[in-house]
């Protein structure tokens, strides 16, 4: 597999979701980064173990070492906390700001021309103009919206709709041949309609 994809926060449950979905679909090989180095490396390991059991080659590893990120073509970054109880949005952005400063140093260093996914579900009323102030100009973002999960069924497609939104996004930056199970979903071709 020559595409790569890292995933930053890749430990975590959203980073976790993006790498194993990348991984299983076959649409690059995967990088899994997370300052809980361990997790990573065992989250990477079972993506990469069920990867020949379902027809995927997709190479999965996981740590703390930038270095592996090197070649990325995209950067995944699923790096953040949750909003508390008490905490104020603005508490929220600053919070986040703080983590995705930390990131960008290793991503100029790293993955100086990777296409970068920030995917941002709470308090992403500043953090792109941020981020192009201490990163980069040429910098594509695609940000979730502010939203609470339902309960019971209506939770599962939700959760699913929001899955096929961020492949799509994925997908759509992918030549066609590296596209996979998304290669003729609906999202897809609006969003490629959008690129052109």
């Amino acid at each position: 597999m020559n595409r790569k994809v890292t995933v930053v926060g890749g430990a975590g449950n959203v980073g976790m979701t993006v790498a194993r979905a990348i991984a299983e679909k076959a649409l690059a090989d995967v990088v899994i980064i997370d300052i809980a180095e361990t997790k990573a490396a065992g989250v990477a390991l079972d993506i990469y173990e069920t990867c020949p059991i379902i027809g995927s080659d997709s190479r999965v590893i996981g740590g703390a070492d930038w270095n592996a990120a090197a070649g990325s073509d995209i950067v995944v970054i699923t790096s953040g906390k949750p909003r508390k109880p008490g905490m104020s949005r603005d508490d929220l952005v600053r919070d986040n700001f703080e983590i995705m400063k930390s990131i960008a140093p290793n991503l100029v260093q790293h993955t100086p021309n990777a296409v970068i996914v920030p995917v941002v579900l709470w308090g992403t009323e500043n953090v792109s103009a941020a981020w192009k102030t201490f990163s980069r100009a040429d910098v594509h973002v695609k940000f979730g919206t502010p939203f609470r999960l339902p309960e019971g069924r209506a939770r599962t497609a939700k959760l699913d709709e929001y899955t096929d939104e961020i492949m799509t996004t994925l997908a759509a930056m992918l030549p066609d041949a590296y596209r996979g199970v998304y290669k003729d979903h609906p999202l897809l071709a609006k969003k490629l309609m959008l690129q052109t």
